[in-house]
């Protein structure tokens, strides 16, 4: 299933909805329902609020989880009731249930993170297999008192298949200064024990809960700049286990040219889009004003290359998600936010070791071919995966 980078336009009607049956590869997709929604929130000098709509006519309940990354990543929660065709809009920071009563949840006014939405089988359930029977959709608006917002759809996740998108798959999203824009907030959600079967989603153990990125620019000219590894998980500099989790972290990688020193929720793209609540940067002493920013997975989860146990593109349990969101705005009156466009499954790249280079392989529709375009020989398919997964290890094609 493709991901498309979509408007949202929040608190409009709903004109028209159609359900569309899903791909093999669950990749995050804000066009369609969902069983679980993941969005971004922040109280700091701003307004949040998060909208849910149960599109069929059945009752559902949701259990809804928020994480304060300011916080020590702090979990927050509690439990609603959705009536058929129902949407129901929270306001972050004096969130009220569907029913108009105290939800329990009061978080602080330097509050950051993300939301998690699940439709579960009652209270204290399980989260719902994914069906056409239990389906929401939602988005989260966020007005800064300086007077832009960012708006757009929450992703949402809703196979039951292995999360394919591992070591060396790449997420990508474009900038330029269109509108006098010149301040980013670029947000990455991950967290484990999702999608159907599980009670709640975790995000507190950081040394498997994150995912590392090697950053790259390319301009409008296509000049490509590298930049550095940067590591997204719910903690930033005041957790007291921060230096601790960026130590473990890279004693862990196996290759030898990963280097982290930054992690977080959030980072501004570079010198001329810093973050505008003073994050660190992607790109540091880069100053390009319009181009493309790529993101490639090197480590996710505490799966290392050559750990892959569920083939070539998956994670261990399927249970395992990152969702991405990119904004822009002038610091004024004009903001814009979206998701980062994830490729196709057919399109994702495969990490190699010829030339140290990135070579876009058909994998969903010409594995061998795509191993072909490697090694020039004609390979099996174990043969194959072992060549990608290990980055060109000889010994894949040697004989026993």
């Amino acid at each position: 299933m493709n991901f498309k980078r979509t408007l949202s336009f929040l608190f409009l009607p709903i004109l028209a909805l159609v359900i569309a049956s899903c791909g093999t590869a669950p990749l995050p997709t804000s066009d369609n329902p969902s069983i679980q929604l993941t969005g971004y929130y922040d109280l700091r000098d701003r307004e949040s609020f998060v909208q849910v709509t149960n599109v069929l006519n059945n009752n559902i309940t949701i259990h809804v989880q928020l994480f304060n990354v300011n916080l020590d990543c702090t979990e927050n929660n509690f439990y609603d009731t959705l009536t058929g065709s129902d949407t129901h809009v929270y306001n972050i920071r004096d969130i009220q249930t569907n029913n108009g009563e105290p939800s329990g949840v009061n978080l602080l006014d330097d509050a950051y993170g993300f939301v998690v939405i699940t439709i579960v089988e009652g209270v204290g359930g399980e989260a719902v297999n994914f069906s056409l029977n239990d389906l929401i959709i939602g988005n989260f608006r966020i007005l800064d008192n300086s007077g832009y917002e960012y708006r757009t759809n929450m992703q949402g996740f809703n196979t039951n298949e292995p999360f394919e998108f591992g070591i060396g798959s790449a997420l990508t999203f474009n900038f330029n200064q269109f509108g006098g824009a010149n301040l980013s907030d670029i947000v990455g959600i991950a967290f484990e024990n999702g999608g159907p079967g599980n009670v709640e989603v975790v995000a507190t153990n950081f040394e498997v809960v994150n995912v590392i990125f090697d950053v790259d620019i390319t301009d409008n000219r296509e000049n490509q700049f590298s930049c550095r590894d940067i590591m997204f998980a719910c903690i930033n500099e005041d957790n007291p286990k921060y230096n601790d989790l960026l130590s473990a972290v890279s004693e862990n990688i196996l290759f030898n040219d990963v280097a982290v020193n930054v992690a977080g929720l959030e980072y501004g793209i570079n010198d001329a889009f810093p973050n505008s609540q003073g994050a660190p940067v992607l790109c540091p002493q880069n100053n390009i004003t319009e181009g493309t920013v790529r993101l490639t997975v090197e480590d996710a989860f505490g799966e290392l290359p050559g750990n892959l146990n569920d083939g070539i593109l998956g994670f261990l349990d399927g249970d395992e998600f990152f969702a991405g969101y990119v904004g822009l705005n002038n610091g004024a009156g004009r903001g814009s936010m979206d998701a980062m466009w994830y490729p196709g499954l057919g399109e994702l790249f495969a990490l190699i070791s010829s030339g140290e280079a990135l070579l876009q392989c058909d994998i969903e529709n010409d594995f061998e071919g795509c191993c072909r375009n490697f090694t020039g020989d004609e390979l099996d398919g174990e043969e194959c995966a072992c060549l990608i997964q290990t980055g060109g290890d000889p010994s894949c094609t040697e004989e026993p």
